[in-house]
């Protein structure tokens, strides 16, 4: 695990000793796809967490596109990504839903 993650889990660290805003934060991720109509991933050197693992398995069970400008690593996940050289310029807008062109994009990485 990097350190930055390490310190992003020590800061979200509730008193009892667990990771509620871990888990409504995923949640939110996996509610804001199911208004999406392409996931974006964001894999750089190939490289796809764990998070985005998960954001991916959903989106391939709702059928969604994934596109991203590098692809995974994982043999397995590169199966359902498709290549694009196309970068989505959406507004950062502190939503994990963005709106692109008229459709609907998630972002992960």
């Amino acid at each position: 695990m990097l350190e930055s993650e390490r310190e992003a889990k020590r800061t979200m660290l509730g008193a009892a000793g667990k990771f509620p805003e871990v888990r409504l934060l995923q949640d939110r991720h996996l509610a804001s796809l199911c208004h999406s109509n392409f996931l974006w991933l964001i894999c750089p050197d190939g490289y796809v967490g764990q998070s985005a693992s998960l954001e991916l398995g959903f989106a391939i069970a709702r059928g969604l596109p994934i596109y991203a400008e590098h692809l995974p690593d994982d043999l397995t996940l590169r199966q359902y990504v498709h290549p694009s050289r196309f970068r989505p310029r959406c507004s950062r807008d502190g939503e994990a839903r963005r709106t692109c062109g008229g459709k609907h994009a998630f972002f992960t990485n």
